[in-house]
C-alpha cells in the first residue's frame, strides 16, 4: 500500500517539475535607439601623467649570447 502511494507522489513531482520546465517564460525587454555620442574629455592640469601599474623589464646581457647579427655593415 506504501509503496504505490510513494510512486504516485514522486510520478507528481515528476510531472509538476516537466510542466514548469515547460511552460512559456516571456521576458519583456525595452529598446532604445543607438545614438553616437563623445567618449573623450580635455582636461588642462598641470603635472605629469604615469601608469598605475607600470612594470619595466630589462634584459641580463651576462646570461645571453649573440649567435648572429641580422644587419649588414655600411
Amino acid at each position: 500500500m506504501l509503496v504505490p502511494l510513494v510512486a504516485v507522489i514522486i510520478a507528481a513531482f515528476i510531472g509538476a517539475s516537466v510542466y514548469q520546465s515547460q511552460a512559456k517564460n516571456e521576458v519583456i525587454v525595452k529598446t532604445g535607439r543607438i545614438q553616437e555620442e563623445e567618449l573623450t574629455t580635455t582636461v588642462m592640469i598641470p603635472g605629469t601623467r604615469s601608469l598605475a601599474d607600470e612594470q619595466k623589464v630589462y634584459s641580463d646581457l651576462e646570461k645571453s649570447d649573440v649567435e648572429t647579427i641580422h644587419v649588414k655593415k655600411g
